[in-house]
């Protein structure tokens, strides 16, 4: 079997009929997944792997990607190219990209964002340019200047980075497209004082990236219109809900005991976000499912109250015999007739009372973790305000100190370097040419200026400076 296509840049990836697994190959539960999913398709490793890629031939010829699971178990959804390829497009006609723009992929190609950046450049037939080092905010920016980037797609703590760093925007740079989390108004607002064109976007796995955008004249960045090829509509609490053509073929729960997907049917997208919808318009709430996971663990409700239940059964049933836990095993056996054990029962409840032993043990030392999680969530909260209060000074602390710098630098009229400025910048010109290339300084006086100001006073004047 020939090698397959990787590369969603080529043509030959979206003409092929091969599928293809994206994974995180440092990620251990969805490179097990991988691999138990490409046995389950008879896909052959391929012998060149780049970004946790594998592909072979099946009658599908779907492009699987992994969630990480952060509502719940990883999911694996897989995607015909053609729902991808009109997710892409769709994106490429909201913002306006043509052939004459450059897209720079940062995320890595197994992330749903890394390979939409690099369908929507094959889609514009675009240039592409790829950043496959360690992020760096820096090096970012000079890869931008360099290469003339015009679109990008980054995660909230990406800028963060460029806003922490004051890096001012490449003149090129068209759009910042941020997904994967929720962009604080005041974070925006720091990136676009330093320039950065940031659109706010949200987007999940499961609906082959992006779902909706900021536009260009919306200034809260809560609020995203839907993608034409997207339908929506809200449920109990608020939920999103999707429908569209950019569905999965396949999705399905990642068990966390055979790495296997179980799949299930796809007609509509359930959503764990809660939104206000206004026709095209989401204004997003918040998530409805975050008591579910904290820290990165999951708790399950259910099972702490049936263990509770079962306790206060156990002290009801008391009565019924020497022991309640005795007693709540005969009743719950049918053991138990007008208050006493069956003879016949005698032997099996016991032993039954042995396992219950071992279940009162994990429910004691649940119900310690939950008591210690509800601490360790409160401290969450507690760091998250004040990660969230240092953010909001830091924006602050960086809007005054370019209103200082500007002030001592700047003439408040014209907006041009002041004597002591512009002094300092001439030296630092003089030192780093050399002596071969040439140098101009221009002297531009207006003769009779005065004339101006007494003929026509000093605000026509002032007009004639700036």
């Amino acid at each position: 079997m020939a090698a397959p296509v990787l590369d969603p840049g080529h043509s030959r990836f979206w003409e092929s009929r091969e599928s293809v697994v994206l994974y995180n190959p440092r990620d251990e539960t969805t490179t097990s997944a991988a691999a138990a999913l490409r046995s389950a398709l008879d896909l052959a490793p391929v012998a060149a792997v780049a970004n946790g890629t594998d592909g072979g031939e099946t009658e599908e010829g779907l492009i699987y990607f992994f969630t990480s699971g952060s509502s719940g178990h990883p999911t694996c959804a897989g995607f015909t190219r053609a729902a991808l390829a009109l997710s892409a497009r769709a994106v490429n006609a909201f913002l306006g990209v043509t052939a004459d723009d450059t897209w720079l992929r940062v995320l890595p190609r197994f992330h749903v964002g890394g390979f939409g950046v690099e369908a929507r450049a094959w889609a514009a037939a675009a240039r592409l340019v790829t950043m496959d080092s360690r992020w760096d905010p820096r090096d970012f920016c000079r890869l931008c200047a360099d290469q003339a980037v015009t679109r990008v797609s980054l995660v909230p703590t990406q800028v963060f980075d460029l806003v922490h760093a004051a890096l001012t925007c490449p003149p090129s740079m068209r759009t910042v497209l941020v997904g994967g989390g929720s962009l604080r108004p005041s974070l925006q607002a720091a990136a676009t004082a330093l320039g950065w064109p940031v659109r706010a976007s949200y987007g999940l796995t499961e609906a082959a990236s992006t779902v909706a955008i900021q536009a260009a004249d919306e200034p809260n960045g809560s609020r995203l219109t839907l993608l034409p090829h997207w339908t929506a509509q809200t449920e109990a609490q608020g939920r999103l809900v999707l429908h569209g053509p950019a569905l999965p073929t396949r999705l399905g729960t990642i068990s966390p005991l055979t790495h296997q997907p179980l799949w299930h049917p796809v007609s509509a997208l359930h959503t764990s976000d809660r939104a206000h919808l206004d026709e095209r318009t989401l204004t997003f709430l918040g998530r409805a499912d975050r008591i579910v996971k904290r820290l990165g663990e999951l708790i399950d409700l259910s099972l702490l109250d049936d263990q509770l239940a079962d306790a206060a059964l156990a002290a009801a049933a008391g009565a019924a015999g020497s022991d309640p836990f005795m007693g709540l095993l005969a009743a719950r056996e049918g053991l138990l007739i007008d208050g006493k054990l069956q003879a016949d029962g005698t032997s099996y409840s016991m032993l039954m009372w042995q396992q219950f032993q071992t279940q009162r043990k994990e429910f004691v030392a649940a119900h310690r973790a939950s008591i210690e999680l509800d601490r360790l969530a409160r401290q969450h909260t507690e760091i998250a305000q004040a990660r969230a209060a240092l953010e909001s000074a830091l924006v602050s602390a960086l809007a005054e100190e370019e209103v200082l710098r500007r002030a001592a630098n700047n003439d408040p009229l014209t907006g041009l370097l002041n004597r002591r400025a512009f002094t300092r910048s001439l030296a630092n010109s003089l030192s780093w040419r050399d002596s071969v290339s040439p140098m101009a300084v221009a002297f531009i006086d207006l003769d009779d200026f005065k004339g101006i100001n007494d003929l026509h006073g000093h605000s026509v004047g002032d007009d004639v400076l700036r």
